[in-house]
Order: C-alpha cells, then sequence, then structure tokens
C-alpha cells in the first residue's frame, strides 16, 4: 500500500512538473500577441466588422490557466461605427478539473461593457447584421457543459438602445454584477445594480437586487431566495415625478413544468402590498393571483390629457386584443382605491379571464357614506362589449356624481341599481350604444339650481308689473328645491335615458315628470310638472298660491341646464281651476233645485 501511495505521489508530482515545463516554454516561446492581425483579418472577412485589440493579450498556466485581453472593440457592419466595447476582460479556468473534461472558472471580470443597439428605420438592426444567418439558428443542445463558476464580476457596463423610426432612446447604465459560486445546487449569493433611462416616456430608475440563487440545470429549476429589490424612479408621468420602494420575497421557476411562482411583499408605487403570483404554461400563461394593497391612487399614473387635445386628437380605438389570449384568476383587495375621480374603501374584486372574457365578480366597495355590489364583465371576442351590474345602497349621490361625472345637481341618500350594457371600439361609440336600466330612489335632498317655490312667489309681483309669462334662467348654484323623497326610473337606449315616471314629494309640492337624457352628446331635456300647495311657508317665505300646477323645463348641457318656468301655463291652470270650481258650484245647485221641484210634483 505504501508503495502505491509513494508511485501515485511520485506520479501527480511528475505530472505537475511536465505542465510547468510546458507552461514555461508556451510562455517564453509562444505571444499571442503575434496572432492579433490574422483574429482581426478574420473578423473583417466573416462578419465585415472592424475588431480592435488595443492591449496586450496576456496568458496564465499557473495556479489556473486563463487571458486577460485587455481593451476590445468592435464596429458595426461595413461601418467606423463602434457597436461594442470592453475596457478589459479576464477569464481563468481550474486547471486540473480540465483532465477530468470538467470545466471550472476560478473567475469572470468584465470591467467597462459598452454595446449600442440601433433599430433602423427598415425595422433590421445592426446586432441582426452582425450576427447574419445564424440569427435565426437553434442552438445547438445535444451535449451539455458541465460548469462551476467561483465567481463573477461584471462592472461599469452599459447597453444603449435607440430606434431611429420613432426617435425612441433608452440606456441602461452602470451596470454591476457581483456573484459568489455559481454551481449546480450551490447556494449562491448575488448582488445587482443598475440604472435605466428613456425618453419616450422620459425615466429614469435605479435597480438594486440582492438575492440567493439556486439551480439544478438537469432539472431546469431555478430559485432566487431571500430576494430584496430596491427601486427608484422619476419622471414626468409619476406622481410628484418620482417614486420608490422595496420587495422582499422569493422567485421559483421550472422551465420543465413552465412554472413560475412568486412572493413578493413591501412598499411599491406608494403602496404596501402583499402578492402571490403563479404562471403555469410559458408560450400560453395560465395566471394565477391573491394580492392585498393598503391603497391606490390609479388616477395618478394617467396621463394627463390637454383641454385642446379633445379637439385636435382623433379618438383611438379600444385595443382590447390582449383580453383573447388572457388566462387569469385571482382575488384583489384594495383598502382605499381612487380610479376615474371615485373613491372607495375595503375593494373586493374577483377576476375571471378567459377566451376573451374578463369578469369582475363580485365587485364590491364602501364608497360615498353607501355600500357597492354587484360586477363587471368585458367581452373582447368581436367588438368590445361591457355589462355593469351594481346595486349601491344608502349613497350619498351629490359627492358620487360630482366625482364620476361633474355633475352637481342632486342631492340626497339612497339606492340606486344599474343593469347597463355598452359596445363599441372607442368609448364615444359605447355612449352611442349603452343600453340597460337604472332606477334610484332617494330620501332627504334637493334639486339644485332652482327653488321653485320661491318663483312662484315672485311670479304675483311679476304679473302685477305686467311681466313676461314665461321666463328662463340658467342653473343658479345657491338655489335649489328640497324634496323628502324622490324616485325614478330610466329605460336606456341607443346612449339616450328616458323617465317618465319621476315623483318628488315634499312638505311644499309634489312634482311629476318625463323627458329624456342623451349621455352620448351629454344634453338634457326633461319636463317637470310641480303641484303646489295652497300656502307657501318656508324655503324663504309664505304666500298664498291656490294650489296650482307649474311646468317646468329642464334643457342644455349636463354642466351648464337651464330653467324656462311657464307662468302663463300656471295662470290659464288657475283660471281653468275656478271655472271648474264654478261649475260645480253650479251644478251642484242645479241639482239641489230639481230636487226641490221633484219633491213639490209628489206632494
Amino acid at each position: 500500500m505504501s508503495k502505491i501511495v509513494k508511485y501515485v505521489v511520485f506520479g501527480v508530482i511528475g505530472v505537475l512538473a511536465v505542465v510547468s515545463v510546458g507552461a514555461g516554454y508556451l510562455l517564453a516561446t509562444f505571444n499571442p500577441n503575434d496572432y492579433k492581425a490574422q483574429v482581426i483579418q478574420l473578423v473583417k472577412d466573416k462578419k465585415q466588422g472592424d475588431l480592435r485589440l488595443d492591449g496586450d493579450i496576456t496568458l496564465i498556466f499557473l495556479p489556473s490557466i486563463g487571458a486577460n485581453l485587455g481593451k476590445v472593440s468592435l464596429s458595426e457592419v461595413n461601418s467606423d461605427k463602434q457597436f461594442a466595447a470592453i475596457e478589459d476582460v479576464h477569464v481563468s479556468l481550474a486547471l486540473m478539473p480540465l483532465f477530468s473534461q470538467e470545466m471550472l472558472v476560478n473567475e469572470v471580470v468584465i470591467s467597462g461593457l459598452q454595446v449600442t443597439l440601433v433599430k433602423h428605420k427598415g425595422g433590421r438592426s445592426n446586432i441582426d447584421d452582425l450576427l447574419g444567418s445564424n440569427v435565426n439558428r437553434k442552438p445547438d443542445d445535444s451535449g451539455q457543459v458541465k460548469f462551476d463558476i467561483a465567481s463573477i464580476n461584471i462592472a461599469d457596463a452599459n447597453l444603449n438602445y435607440s430606434d431611429e423610426a420613432s426617435g425612441a432612446q433608452y440606456s441602461l447604465k452602470d451596470f454591476n454584477l457581483k456573484t459568489g459560486r455559481i454551481a449546480n445546487g450551490v447556494a449562491s449569493n448575488i448582488v445587482l445594480s443598475m440604472a435605466m433611462q428613456g425618453n419616450k416616456p422620459k425615466l429614469e430608475v435605479s435597480t438594486e437586487l440582492q438575492a440567493t440563487l439556486t439551480f439544478d440545470l438537469s432539472k431546469k429549476q431555478y430559485s432566487l431566495d431571500d430576494l430584496i429589490i430596491a427601486v427608484e424612479a422619476t419622471g414626468d408621468m409619476l406622481p410628484n415625478k418620482s417614486v420608490s420602494g422595496e420587495l422582499k420575497g422569493d422567485i421559483q421557476i421550472d422551465a420543465t413544468k413552465q412554472t413560475l411562482q412568486i412572493n413578493l411583499a413591501g412598499g411599491l408605487l406608494q403602496s404596501q402590498l402583499k402578492a402571490m403570483v403563479e404562471v403555469n404554461g410559458f408560450s400560453d400563461p395560465a395566471i394565477r393571483f391573491d394580492m392585498d394593497v393598503d391603497q391606490f391612487d390609479v388616477d395618478s399614473y394617467l396621463p394627463k390629457e390637454p383641454v385642446e387635445a379633445k379637439v385636435t386628437t382623433k379618438e383611438q380605438r379600444l385595443d382590447l386584443s390582449a383580453l383573447r389570449k388572457l388566462d387569469l384568476d385571482g382575488s384583489l383587495r384594495i383598502g382605499s382605491l381612487k380610479v376615474a375621480n371615485i373613491k372607495s374603501s375595503n375593494v373586493r374584486v374577483d377576476v375571471k379571464a378567459r377566451n376573451g372574457k374578463l369578469n369582475l365578480s363580485p365587485l364590491s366597495a364602501d364608497l360615498y357614506q353607501g355600500r357597492l355590489d354587484g360586477s363587471v364583465s368585458v367581452n373582447a371576442v368581436a367588438t368590445p362589449k361591457i355589462t355593469i351590474k351594481q346595486k349601491l345602497t344608502a349613497i350619498n349621490i351629490a359627492t358620487l356624481s360630482r366625482d364620476a361625472a361633474n355633475f352637481d345637481t342632486l342631492e340626497g341618500t339612497g339606492d340606486v341599481d344599474i343593469n347597463l350594457t355598452m359596445q363599441g371600439n372607442t368609448v364615444s361609440a359605447m355612449k352611442k350604444r349603452l343600453n340597460g336600466n337604472v332606477s334610484l330612489s332617494l330620501a332627504d335632498g334637493a334639486i339644485k339650481g332652482i327653488n321653485v317655490a320661491k318663483k312662484l312667489r315672485e311670479a304675483k309681483a311679476m304679473f302685477a308689473k305686467g311681466g313676461t309669462k314665461v321666463q328662463t334662467q340658467a342653473a343658479d348654484k345657491n338655489e335649489k328645491t328640497d324634496f323628502s323623497e324622490l324616485k325614478a326610473s330610466f329605460k336606456v337606449k341607443n346612449g339616450v335615458a328616458r323617465n317618465n315616471d319621476l315623483s318628488l314629494k315634499a312638505p311644499l309640492l309634489r312634482l311629476t315628470g318625463s323627458g329624456k337624457i342623451d349621455i352620448a352628446n351629454e344634453i338634457m331635456n326633461y319636463l317637470a310638472k310641480a303641484a303646489l300647495s295652497k300656502t307657501l311657508e318656508g324655503q324663504g317665505g309664505a304666500d298664498s298660491v291656490n294650489g296650482i300646477t307649474v311646468p317646468v323645463r329642464i334643457s342644455g348641457s349636463l354642466s351648464g341646464l337651464t330653467y324656462k318656468l311657464d307662468f302663463g301655463a300656471m295662470v290659464g291652470g288657475a283660471a281653468k281651476q275656478k271655472i271648474e270650481a264654478k261649475k260645480a258650484e253650479i251644478k251642484t245647485k242645479l241639482q239641489d233645485k230639481l230636487k226641490d221641484s221633484l219633491k213639490g210634483l209628489f206632494r
């Protein structure tokens, strides 16, 4: 046994001696810099690009085998424009594992990498030119390389991208990556940082990532544990032009099963969130999620459209084609939410999307001192179609209508039932094909813009001075007609809501009405009839009007309604009322005389 050990030791020493002698001989006799010209010419012949090797190439043989390339640059095809450049590259391999056909990379160091990608107006890019016919070649996976990298260090890398057709420019700057050992089944610490910039839209983002990477190449399984992602962004489209956040969690990938699982929690987009996302299938992904968000302001991230753009810019078509391939199932809960200027809290929505159909059901929330329960569905298979079924209970209608549609005409608290469908390729087209039913029942509110009782008191004085019988006035935000109860239902057809059962009750009047609201064009044409009580006490005074009816025509744009009061019809109605009363009185007297005459005949 001792002889065997001795022979092994002598053998190892002998091998090392041979390698050392060979390495020494190569270092003494072989200079890789002598072959620079041949390498440069080879690249010129094969890729029509100019390769520059400005630094000295240095070979290392012991204790590892490797090379320092120095400064390297490569031009675009048939051009003196630089495509890529590296300040310094160093790669070294462990020597002994090579004898057993294993590649153990001791170190990879890349410093000062610069890459410029350009997409030309014709659609082809400069990297396509360099790759040539190899761009669509499938990789050869007939054999696997067993590798083990002790560390990777990439410092100060930069990548610039420009699109000549659109003028868009993006850059990845100060890319730095440091890793520990990268090998099958070995947990490696990774630290990555980079900054990104873009001009369309103008945005700057800096990101730092730390994680523990573990993978199994044979099973194609990868995991990032103890993940920390920190993001800071600035841009004109961001709230306050700046956002920041930090997320922690883990990511698991199984490429064989085509599954991805993400678990993240932390702060992002001025919100605190906790999210679980599962993806099954990478070509046609089925996405499952469960998410909690403390608050989110959607409006802060939507572009602010200039007023003049509404006149000069052609309306864009709704593109819901992405829904046709979407396979989504999950639940979202938001503590407080603002979207389209509508504010809500305790939002709960379950989302299902498949085969071009999206369903949000249940969709519930607390809003404007009341409650919302219902559903929303979107069908994107052909022409986009949206169906809304909602029940609003004990809602403050004034604040809701003011926030949702800038409509400040109605006050009160009550219930609203909505069952509507809309269809079209644009928002305006959907308004014109809006159909369904809406009903409301309000209590203790007011119709803003006019005080009917006050106008009736003014009518008596107006007539005494020979005033006009018809009076038109714009809505006055300081005037209103109070009510204790208001009920109405609307049938909506092709963007026009029609009502004929308005019922308003108040101590001073009973109001009925009928008319229409053109939702597509935001125009209202409505005729209300106010049946006044005999005494106008309250709402600013007292006077006798003898229980007459006043027609009130409401018309104009929803943002600037006008009220027309027909006092002539009021006077005619009062006169008619007196005539009818006189007829009834005469009829009664005639009936009494006839009875007396009949009694005389039978005596």
